[in-house]
């Protein structure tokens, strides 16, 4: 038995060793039983974890491989696959790339959309629920709080009641008394999680009007915000930028190579003259002679240039001191200027400056302009106007995210665009 990967309510996680063949596996050792618990009642809670757990195939979700007991019961084990990096630690370490967070933001709708297709909702889904391979592929982990909101061959969906999940991850109504439909908890979850690999913190405590950050996300906007235009205009930008970047960079490699040549030729020109003057002595004599003289001649003129020089910009430097102290003097009779002043435009300008801002743009204008229209929709208060999966999938910019996977034989197929920090 190895180190401790992670603890919390419902039980530990230890990396074991098989002596057989070496393989590594995770084992989560279930929480022991309560006290007003029966044995039956905490032996069926630890083998339906492990029956929902078991019966997941998916690239993004932890395999399930095996449980195991002590002989009185007292004591479950369930054997998963180990993924050695710590996904949080990832996120923290502030070394990921913009594609790189795409693509495991990917991964891991990807992995919930699968749940969800399976009539199944994790409810817990956070970055310390997430572990990562060696090749980048993102698994989700921990099952011990999900939720069957449909079974097979039934069109309702059930709802679900009470908090379960971690605070800063947790939809609004959750923490209300009614019961909830589980699939847009998951997606709003999924949402803080992008909002934390971006970032690196939370955007609030808690999702309470008590929770001051909260409090100002769901007021409404000062100004309407148009996502979708704005990614435009954005791109269009960029576009542009990198035209001008591409364009100089032309201009300057064409400048470099003018300039090479340009040298190229002096040189060959002083050859070829200096073949020249040891062909004709007489001629280099003089040339050496009418130089000397035009040296000479060339020296006066610099004297008496500089001569010109000093006494002008003794001439300027007088003018700009006398100006300077003009200017100090006006500016020190003008009562704008003035801290006590009594300017009531003066003091409205600056409670415009230092007012704070509220809504949902609060927090959307820290994400990279391209995310901006999905998060906002993904994020939204309301579970009945909040985004669905199909409306994420067809998202432009969801679409064009990169990924890495794994094929049918469980090997990892990595996008090109970006590599994975370890």
């Amino acid at each position: 038995v190895g180190k401790v990967l992670g603890e919390g309510a419902g039980g530990s996680v230890r990396v074991i060793t098989r002596d057989s063949d070496g393989l590594t596996f995770a084992v989560k050792e279930f929480r022991p039983r309560k006290k007003n618990e029966s044995k039956e009642e905490y032996a069926k809670k630890c083998n339906a974890e492990y029956c929902v757990g078991s019966t997941l195939h998916h690239p993004n979700i932890i395999k399930t491989l095996d449980i195991l007991h002590s002989s009185d019961s007292s004591k479950f084990f369930e054997i998963m696959q180990y993924c050695p990096i710590d996904f949080f630690g990832v996120v923290m370490s502030g070394r990921m790339a913009r594609s790189e967070i795409n693509c495991c933001f990917k991964q891991i709708v990807n992995g919930v959309k699968y749940l969800h297709s399976n009539g199944l909702a994790h409810r817990d889904l956070k970055l310390d629920n997430c572990v990562v391979t060696f090749d980048g592929i993102v698994k989700i982990i921990d099952f011990g709080s999900a939720f069957v909101f449909k079974y097979p061959y039934e069109e309702v969906s059930h709802k679900a009641t009470g908090v379960v999940g971690s605070d800063p991850y947790l939809a609004p109504e959750v923490l209300s008394p009614n019961k909830y439909d589980c699939e847009p908890v998951d997606i709003w979850s999924i949402g803080i999680i992008y909002c934390c690999m971006t970032l690196r913190r939370f955007p609030w405590r808690c999702p309470k009007s008590t929770d001051s950050s909260f409090k100002l996300f769901v007021m409404p906007d000062e100004h309407p915000h148009d996502y979708v235009q704005s990614a435009k205009d954005h791109h269009t930008l960029l576009t542009k930028r990198k035209g001008e970047k591409l364009l100089n960079e032309k201009l300057e490699k064409g400048k470099k190579e003018k300039e090479k040549q340009k040298e190229n030729n002096e040189k060959s020109d002083k050859k070829s003259d200096k073949e020249t003057f040891v062909e004709n002595p007489e001629i280099k004599i003089e040339t050496d002679k009418d130089q000397k003289t035009d040296d000479t001649a060339s020296e006066e003129g610099v004297a008496k240039n500089l001569e010109k020089m000093k006494i002008n910009s003794t001439e300027k430097q007088t003018s700009v001191s006398i100006e300077t102290n003009i200017k100090k003097d006006k500016d020190s009779k003008d009562p704008k200027d003035s801290k006590d002043s009594n300017n009531p435009n003066e003091h409205a300008d600056a409670n415009k400056k230092f007012k704070q801002l509220h809504g949902p743009y609060r927090l959307m204008r820290l994400l990279p302009h391209a995310s901006r229209q999905i998060i906002s929709r993904i994020l939204e208060i309301d579970p009945e106007k909040r985004a669905t999966m199909k409306e994420i999938y067809a998202d432009p910019w969801f679409q064009s995210i990169l990924f890495c996977s794994e094929d049918e034989h469980e090997k990892p197929v990595n996008a090109l665009n970006h590599n994975h920090t370890i």
